[in-house]
């Protein structure tokens, strides 16, 4: 399968694409959600709420994984990230206010990170997950492009 070179890989997380956030429960299973995520310093951050699922099992095992993919066409390019994560102080403008610009556009990431300073965060948590193992794909390097991008 067609793996994206480092090269590639950075300018890919370079981009804005939501990730599935997957960790262990208490009980073994496995949960994924979706969470915007940023690429710094060879780490991604994001934050959550201190009382969630994911808040509590990643502070449990202090491991996760983020897949990020295009939302253009299914599974052209994907990159999977396995590590560690460590917990650091939420900080609003940028845990909420630079990832919402990022994600939304300046004017809708005001409005966005704006509705998060009236709200109550003083439990939020930041994770930062430093990447062990990597996955990454890239189908239009392949035949099936001819069929995924057409």
């Amino acid at each position: 399968m067609p793996t994206m070179s480092p090269e590639e890989r950075e300018a890919f997380l370079a981009e804005p694409h939501t990730a599935v956030l997957s960790f262990v429960l208490d009980d073994g299973r496995t949960l994924g959600v979706p969470v915007w995520v940023t690429w710094t310093g060879g780490v991604f951050r994001f934050q959550s709420p201190g009382g969630s699922r994911k808040t509590a099992a990643m502070r449990r095992t202090g491991r996760a994984s983020l897949c990020l993919h295009e939302d253009t066409t299914s599974a052209v390019r994907y990159v999977t990230a396995e590590g560690s994560v460590r917990e650091l102080a939420f900080d609003h403008e940028r845990d909420i206010a630079d990832p919402a610009a990022r994600y939304l556009g300046d004017e809708r990431g005001a409005a966005f990170s704006g509705v998060f300073e009236q709200m109550d965060t003083s439990g939020f948590a930041t994770f930062e997950l430093t990447p062990e193992t990597w996955w990454s794909r890239d189908y239009a390097k392949t035949p099936v492009a001819d069929v995924l991008l057409d």
